[in-house]
């Protein structure tokens, strides 16, 4: 039987969490929001985004923890989405997640849960960081100048 229909136009990411369950970024009229979907197709939760014109479906960080950052057109936010008690927290602003619950080509296989690419993040100019979740601590990886080539 059909449990819910999705509508793809509206779909920006799609993803499998670690225990099976479905979660995917939805556009409406009225902002961003993820639904939830347990392991056997039945609706769990609907949990609202903040508002911008595009989204990104990052990794599970830790159990039922994923992140999704957020464009209002000009730069990402990225945000900690806890889907079991339905919590939306800001993570950092001019960051979006390097790796992705659905890739961004078919051959694209999704971070393990907790694994250090769910920590990986692209910056507005092009750095990648590494980004502790809990703490928000960051560290560059790669881009920027390097310190022996600023300039005093």
């Amino acid at each position: 039987a059909i449990l819910t229909r999705l509508v793809p136009s509206s779909s920006l990411g799609t993803g499998f969490l670690a225990d099976g369950r479905f979660v995917l970024t939805e556009s409406s009229p009225d902002g961003h929001r993820l639904l939830v979907f347990g392991p056997d197709g039945v609706p769990q939760r609907t949990i609202p985004l903040p508002r911008g014109r595009w989204s990104v479906l990052g990794g599970e960080v830790t159990p039922g923890r994923v992140v999704v950052a957020v464009s209002d057109g000009s730069i990402y936010t990225s945000h900690l989405v806890d889907v079991d008690r339905g919590t939306v927290r800001k993570l950092a602003d001019g960051l979006s997640p390097a790796a992705r619950l659905n890739g961004n080509l078919s051959y694209d296989a999704p971070p393990a849960l907790g694994s250090d690419a769910t920590k990986l993040f692209v910056a507005s100019d092009g750095r990648l960081l590494r980004l502790d979740p809990d703490t928000g601590a960051r560290t560059p990886l790669l881009g920027g100048d390097p310190p022996a080539a600023r300039t005093p």
